[in-house]
């Protein structure tokens, strides 16, 4: 039997067909080979100061940009509308 990607096979594909083309290549997933992935290793993570903050937003000269971070951190609420 042939795989349905072949040319000649290509236009109609039939169950038969199909099935053959499953058992012929087996399905491989990440599950298969977990020692590919290096381990993880958890970091130490620290969020920035409110000092750090006012001093991003005080060099910071686009005002899109300053809103945004503003919005990010909570110091400015949330409108809908007018």
């Amino acid at each position: 039997m042939e795989c349905a990607g072949r040319a000649e096979a290509s236009t109609a594909l039939s169950s038969t067909n199909h099935a053959a083309c499953a058992s012929s290549h087996p399905k491989r997933n990440h599950a298969s080979a977990p020692y590919l992935w290096p381990k993880y290793e958890a970091k130490e993570r620290r969020g920035i100061t409110p000092d750090e903050q006012q001093s991003i937003l005080a060099i910071e000269k686009k005002a899109e940009w300053k809103l945004f971070l503003e919005l990010l951190w909570g110091k400015r609420p949330i409108r809908y509308g007018s």
